[in-house]
């Protein structure tokens, strides 16, 4: 997240290296992700017209198509082009895709827990959890929070990348293990309202491939629906 790190075993394992939509009445609508992208170096993969599917998120190699969540809840559905992997099939923690190396990641998940920056343990989930990580000590920021829309649901975002000197932090908390971002990796957050929670994404890759990971990433979060009980 550039490898999210499921620490026991499989859970955020959104990466070695580095390392997560929404409540409406029904199954949402895709949408496109009003937040200014970040510039890609190369132009942003798109999926194919007649995508196949849907597929369910295994390990590996995942061909371009149309996938749906069967595990996580609330159930995502979104489209994939060529050259994605999953790190794992989709648990209850959430769902973890990378473009074929281990130093990007693209991760949904409901945060529950957040890692303390001062005890370095797992605490309940702040209020505000974009404001939370705005504060965080750890974190250099390129700008304040910005508004924005995924799918119709609302929320903001956030980008940065850890201050030079610290070690990888651990941001997020799981049963089966924390979520770590790394040195030299930028890293983008989208908090959206889900209920009384929340649906987070993030989108981290090395430097170098940031651009070029977020603007693929930007095409997988356009095409993204939920489907809420």
């Amino acid at each position: 997240m550039n490898r999210m790190i499921r620490i026991p075993s499989a859970l955020v394992a959104m990466a070695a290296l580095g390392v997560t939509i929404a409540t409406l009445a029904g199954c949402g609508t895709g949408g496109t992700v009003t937040s200014t992208p970040a510039h890609a170096s190369t132009p942003a993969p798109t999926a194919s017209p007649a995508a196949s599917g849907p597929h369910e998120i295994t390990s590996g190699s995942l061909p371009a198509g149309d996938y749906t969540t069967t595990v996580f809840k609330p159930t995502l559905h979104f489209t994939l082009a060529e050259g994605w992997n999953g790190n794992f099939p989709d648990d209850a923690d959430g769902v973890a895709l990378n473009r074929g190396d281990d130093k990007s990641i693209l991760g949904m998940s409901q945060i529950s827990r957040v890692v303390d920056p001062t005890t370095h343990k797992p605490v309940a989930l702040p209020e505000d959890l974009i404001g939370w990580l705005s504060t965080h000590p750890s974190f250099e920021w390129a700008g304040p929070s910005a508004p924005v829309e995924i799918g119709g649901l609302s929320g903001k975002t956030l980008k940065g990348q850890l201050k030079d000197g610290l070690p990888q932090t651990d941001i997020f908390a799981y049963d089966t293990g924390n979520f770590r971002v790394v040195p030299g990796n930028p890293v983008q957050f989208y908090v959206l309202a889900l209920g009384t929670g929340n649906l987070t994404i993030t989108v981290m890759a090395e430097d170098s491939f940031f651009a070029e990971f977020s603007a693929a990433s930007q095409a997988v979060l356009a095409s993204l629906e939920v489907v809420v009980p």
